[in-house]
């Protein structure tokens, strides 16, 4: 899949609340801030916080990821 095709599944995603911010830009390859102005430009005011614990543990094990894979990469 393409970098565009993979922000726009993942913005689709995050629109249809299918998935959180934090899982859309995992998804996308971006930072969360990116990903907010991919939806910003694409006139979607991104949501603030998580809806629900399902949502927040989401949250949780994508940023959990992320730090470890940057962690493994600076080592």
């Amino acid at each position: 899949m393409s970098e565009i095709n993979k922000k726009e599944k993942a913005a689709a995603l995050y629109i249809e609340k299918k998935m959180s911010l934090a899982k859309a830009a995992s998804m996308a390859g971006v930072s969360i801030t990116r990903m907010k102005q991919i939806l910003m430009e694409k006139g979607i005011n991104p949501r603030l916080g998580v809806e629900d614990v399902k949502e927040l543990k989401e949250d949780y094990e994508t940023l959990k990821g992320i730090h470890k894979n940057f962690i493994q990469s600076i080592l």
